[in-house]
């Protein structure tokens, strides 16, 4: 007599763990919406496996989306005022350009037209060789990592920002 094969124990079918691995991968790679949508999805289907993982990206996901806003932020103002610090630089060159070919007409017409993020002041129609640092027109209202700068022309045609206690002494007036 033959003997019957034992039984057969079921195999349990494998769970899937693609949305959980996608998740953490994202959640990694800080691509925290895609990794949090992920994440999720793989909690909620019955079918899937990988749960350790799937709370792994969405934790990490949501710690990334806490901090973009707090990177973000602070990098876009920061780069607004380089930006407008830029075109301030642009505007006391041309002003410098103007008064060392002897257009003192140009250069005041050109300060008495800027505004808004750039308004200049006049402070002399000319430079002075003998006096290199000293201040020909400014512009205010620029902060480079939060201190206050006065981006300033300077008597040998250079453009320079100086801190704010440093435009007052360069000017001769008290903080």
């Amino acid at each position: 007599m033959t003997e019957a094969p034992p039984p057969v124990a079921p195999q349990p079918t494998p769970q899937k763990k693609g949305l959980a691995i996608a998740s953490l991968v994202a959640g990694l790679l800080c691509c925290a919406p895609v990794g949090l949508v992920l994440g999720i999805m793989s909690l909620v289907k019955k079918d899937q496996g990988g749960k350790g993982m799937a709370i792994a990206g969405v934790v990490l996901s949501a710690l990334g989306l806490i901090a973009y806003p707090a990177v973000l932020i602070p990098a876009l103002l920061a780069g607004k005022g380089v930006a407008s610090m830029g075109v301030c630089s642009v505007q006391l060159a041309k002003v410098g350009t103007m008064l060392q070919n002897g257009d003192s007409a140009g250069a005041d017409r050109l300060v008495s037209e800027s505004s808004g993020a750039c308004p200049l002041v006049l402070v002399s129609h000319q430079g002075n060789p003998s006096e290199p640092g000293a201040i020909i027109a400014y512009c205010q209202g620029h902060t480079i990592g939060g201190q206050k700068m006065i981006l300033c022309l300077l008597g040998d045609g250079s453009v320079k920002p100086l801190p704010e206690a440093e435009f007052r002494d360069a000017l001769g007036q008290a903080p």
